[in-house]
C-alpha cells in the first residue's frame, strides 16, 4: 500500500510540473510580409520560466496548413488550442528549451486552407515559401528576438524540401 501511495504521488508530481511547464509558454500572434509584400501572421513561442538560449527556430507548416481540423481563427490573438496538435506541441517544446520558436502562416493571408495533393494549381511551395521562411527569419531578428546567426529552420511536409534554401 506504502508502495503505490508513493508511486501515485510520484505521477501527480510529474503530472503537476508537466502542468506548470506548459503554463508558462506563451504565444503571441504577429504580422509580417515577405520580400514580395505578401503580408503574412506568425505565431511566437516564448516561455517565460526557460532559460534563454539565445536562438531561435522558424516552424514552416505542412501542407494541411496550421489550424486544427482545418478551422481557421480569426481572432485577433487566437488560443493556443486553435492551432494543429503538432505545431502547438513542438511550439511549447521549443519554448520549454529556451529557443524563441516563431510559426509562419503561409496559407491563411492567402486565403488558403490545404494545399496537399493539389499539383499546380496551388501555392508554388518551391518559389513562394522559402520567401516566407526568409521573412520569419528577418522578423526575428528585427524584433531583437535573436542573432542573425541562431536561427534554425523545422518544417513538415511540403516545407523542409524547399525552404532549406532559403535559411543560408
Amino acid at each position: 500500500a506504502l508502495h503505490t501511495a508513493l508511486a501515485d504521488a510520484q505521477k501527480t508530481a510529474r503530472a503537476q510540473l508537466a502542468a506548470a511547464a506548459v503554463s508558462s509558454v506563451g504565444m503571441t500572434k504577429v504580422s509580417f510580409t515577405n520580400s514580395d509584400g505578401q503580408a503574412l501572421t506568425g505565431f511566437l513561442f516564448k516561455d517565460s520560466a526557460a532559460t534563454p538560449k539565445n536562438a531561435a527556430v522558424v516552424m514552416m507548416h505542412g501542407c494541411a496548413g496550421i489550424w486544427s481540423n482545418g478551422n481557421i481563427s480569426t481572432a485577433a490573438q487566437p488560443g493556443i488550442n486553435t492551432l494543429s496538435h503538432i505545431h502547438k506541441r513542438w511550439g511549447q517544446k521549443l519554448a520549454q528549451e529556451g529557443y524563441v520558436g516563431l510559426l509562419v502562416d503561409s496559407f491563411t493571408e492567402r486565403k488558403l486552407t490545404r494545399e496537399c495533393d493539389n499539383g499546380t494549381a496551388g501555392l508554388n511551395e518551391a518559389v513562394e515559401r522559402p520567401k516566407d521562411a526568409l521573412a520569419g527569419r528577418e522578423w526575428l531578428i528585427a524584433n531583437n528576438h535573436v542573432a542573425g546567426d541562431r536561427v534554425a529552420l523545422l518544417g513538415w511536409s511540403i516545407a523542409p524540401d524547399r525552404d532549406v534554401f532559403s535559411m543560408d
